[in-house]
């Protein structure tokens, strides 16, 4: 496979980010995996379930309250592919990427939150 496009995004604190213009199938179903391997589902029975040969219903039960956090960090080891300090530095490391967003201050991480989701989340980005 060919690389990816990609496109430049300025934030706050004059840092370019270097982001991948989509997300790949791939890249989907790691940052929906997140949600999934820390769900807890239980099945259970009624009296309206055992008429049904399909008896029971499944629900969810549980959820890590940080999944979501651990979700948007993905998206960011997925998406950004460097980023382009103000003092001249590449960050190429995943890890550190995603490091050096967290530690900004929260405007300039709002703005690249922002257009992470734009890209992991194209229909919702156009309704908004």
């Amino acid at each position: 496979m060919s690389e990816r496009a990609t496109r430049e995004v300025k934030i706050t604190g004059e840092h370019t980010l270097v982001l991948h213009d989509y997300i790949t199938g791939r890249d989907k179903r790691e940052i929906e995996g997140v949600f999934l391997k820390d769900v807890s589902m239980r099945r259970s029975a009624n009296a309206s379930d055992l008429k049904n040969k399909d008896a029971g219903s499944v629900e969810m039960v549980g959820m890590k309250g940080t999944t979501q956090f651990e979700a948007e960090n993905k998206a960011l080891e997925l998406v950004v592919k460097e980023i382009k300090t103000s003092d001249g530095a590449i960050i190429t490391d995943r890890k550190q990427v995603v490091d050096f967003i967290l530690d900004l201050p929260v405007e300039a991480y709002e703005e690249v939150i922002k257009a992470v989701n734009e890209i992991t989340e194209p229909k919702k980005a156009e309704t908004t």
